[in-house]
């Protein structure tokens, strides 16, 4: 019985070793490849990234297209045709309208 469960121990300190191993090498490979490829594209931080997005949503508004909503004929339309309008008016609304605090902020 002891035998037995030796045997297991020593199998299970083996898959242990060969993960640890495993891990040191992969970190080796990712260190390598990071200092070959450090010259290829530069990390930006995050400010960064987050400053340059907000640049170029603030140039499509500018230069994208304008929508514009006639809604006086609604009292002709059926329930069943305006609640997807309805919905559709309020998503872009929605998104307008966060767009607008956004640049406040």
């Amino acid at each position: 019985h002891k035998k037995n469960v030796q045997r297991k121990q020593r199998h299970w300190e083996k898959i242990v070793a060969a993960k640890k191993s495993k891990r040191k090498q992969e970190k080796e490979r990712r260190k390598a490849n990071r200092v070959e490829n450090s010259g290829i594209c530069p990390q930006h931080s995050k400010r960064f990234l987050r400053s340059l997005t907000k640049e170029k949503l603030l140039g499509a508004r500018h230069s994208g297209p304008r929508l514009c909503i006639d809604l006086s004929m609604t009292h002709h339309m059926s329930k069943k045709v305006k609640h997807p309008l309805n919905s559709a008016f309020l998503l872009t609304r929605g998104r307008s309208r966060w767009e607008q605090l956004s640049r406040r902020a």
